[in-house]
């Protein structure tokens, strides 16, 4: 008899859950997903949700008043709730129907007694102490909830990450077995349509991100401004956010649907988005699938995704002379450009995209489902 697929997750993850979703189903096809969303448990539980509420507040109410953290973000970070899932998940999940349990992100614990267990995610909490300049209080979730925060990879028979950032930190700092955690990356979510002659002679710099401070915008206007002493034909592009700025030849698009976002990556010649704080970086796969070379920072799991001097450059969080420099250098190169856009494409192409990503996981997923007659495929990936 065929059995089923938990897959627990919160809402779209960055639109990485639908993704997943359709590649468990892909490489899982003798088994049904049964997608099991706990925002939407959660809503339909008045009473856990109204208890959820009170204990966001008695766990983070010094953190809300100073207005480090919001109460509706906090929602699955309380001892409360972690618990109240821990709880729930076995008594939904019976073990005779299912063949394994695959959550997406580590916010919460739903592994079950005698079932294979399975975590795709792109960061860990801890992790964030290993960005410069960080806020604790703004970065880490309470005492309370960190205490429970363990048991969450304990009880993973394979941890998935999208980058080695998120990779070092479960081994590091969580103490998992090197081989328990996989690096499997990330696909894109925009659709790919990149232009056959693209001219890199136009000057036209973009950035697309929401988070303006945490991408590094600010960092790209300064540099941007001293772009324009040597180069006054520059352009840039903001994609995704409408900060408040003043600078000549910009333009702020704002917050747009993705579809929308392909244009954008089309028209440009160099992406900069030197972020301080990045898990993964879906962006800069996107603007790899579009050819073009990368400027960034050197942090979390960029360094997967932009390989300084062959696809694109890095330079340390918060250097915005280096970054002026490097555009500079990239605007007056096309033919480096050009280069750099290329390596860039392959490298996406080779390892980010989300059929790869699916076939990783059934690859190690596979050896671990007992009375299985699915072949394992093996999938080389990055170190």
């Amino acid at each position: 008899m065929p059995k089923k697929i938990a897959f627990i997750k919160v809402r779209s993850f960055s639109f990485i859950n639908p993704s997943l979703i359709e590649q468990v189903q892909r490489t899982f096809p003798e088994h049904t997903v049964d997608v099991i969303d706990l925002k939407d448990w959660l809503i339909q539980h008045k009473l856990v949700l109204l208890l959820a509420f009170l204990n966001v507040y008695k766990e983070y109410w010094r953190e809300i008043l100073q207005g480090k953290k919001k109460a509706n973000e906090c929602l699955f970070t309380t001892r409360y709730i972690f618990k109240k899932i821990q709880k729930m998940i076995p008594e939904r999940i019976k073990p005779a129907e299912y063949a394994f349990t695959f959550q997406t992100q580590t916010l919460f614990d739903a592994g079950v007694n005698a079932l294979p267990h399975f975590i795709y995610t792109d960061h860990t909490v801890l992790a964030n102490l290993r960005y410069p300049d960080i806020d604790p209080q703004r970065a880490l979730f309470s005492k309370a909830w960190m205490q429970l925060e363990p048991s969450i990879y304990a009880k993973a028979t394979n941890v998935f990450t999208a980058s080695n950032f998120a990779r070092d930190s479960a081994i590091a700092d969580y103490h998992c077995r090197p081989e328990q955690v996989v690096c499997v990356y990330t696909g894109i979510n925009v659709a790919i349509d990149p232009p056959e002659h693209k001219d890199y002679r136009a000057q036209k710099i973009l950035f697309v991100g929401v988070e303006w401070e945490r991408k590094g915008g600010p960092e790209v206007i300064a540099a941007f401004q001293q772009v324009l002493k040597v180069c006054p034909n520059a352009h840039l592009t903001i994609v995704g956010c409408s900060p408040s700025v003043e600078v000549a030849n910009c333009t702020i698009v704002g917050r747009i649907p993705k579809e929308q976002v392909a244009q954008y990556y089309r028209e440009a010649t160099i992406f900069c988005m030197p972020s301080r704080i990045e898990p993964a970086g879906i962006a800069f796969t996107e603007a790899a699938m579009y050819k073009l070379p990368i400027i960034s920072a050197l942090s979390g799991g960029i360094p997967d995704r932009v390989i300084h001097g062959e696809t694109g450059y890095l330079v340390p969080v918060g250097d915005v002379d280096n970054l002026a420099q490097y555009l500079i250098e990239l605007l007056t190169h096309p033919e480096r450009c050009q280069t750099f856009g290329e390596a860039g494409y392959q490298l996406a192409k080779d390892y980010f995209t989300w059929e790869r990503v699916g076939d990783a996981l059934h690859s190690y997923i596979t050896p671990h489902l007992s009375n299985t007659t699915v072949a394992s495929t093996t999938v080389a990936l990055r170190s």
